[in-house]
């Protein structure tokens, strides 16, 4: 991590004007048993809207999650990307 920003990172701790905090409304803790599930969801190709409703989450809470975990090396990218291997592509433009 560069120096810069570890001064800004610093700041934050402290900070004397209002921080924005991105997602704020979402929940990014997981049990261990949830992350199990969503990880064996994606490599048996579901498609991240899906996994969402199977374990009751926000679809972007799941979608940071499977981002850490492919940034983990705990899952692999896949082909169908957030849409899954069961997906239908259904070509849009040319």
């Amino acid at each position: 991590m560069s120096t810069n920003r570890q001064l800004i990172d610093l700041k934050k701790w402290r900070p004397q004007e209002k921080l924005y905090i991105a997602l704020s409304d979402l929940d990014f803790s997981w049990f261990p048993e949830e992350v199990e599930q969503v990880e064996k969801s994606w490599r048996n190709g579901l498609n991240i809207i899906d996994i969402a409703k199977q374990v009751g989450r926000d679809t972007d809470e799941v979608a940071i999650l499977l981002m850490d975990r492919v940034r983990r090396k705990r899952i692999k990218k896949r082909r169908g990307g957030a849409y899954g291997t069961e997906h239908k592509y259904k070509r849009t433009h040319k």
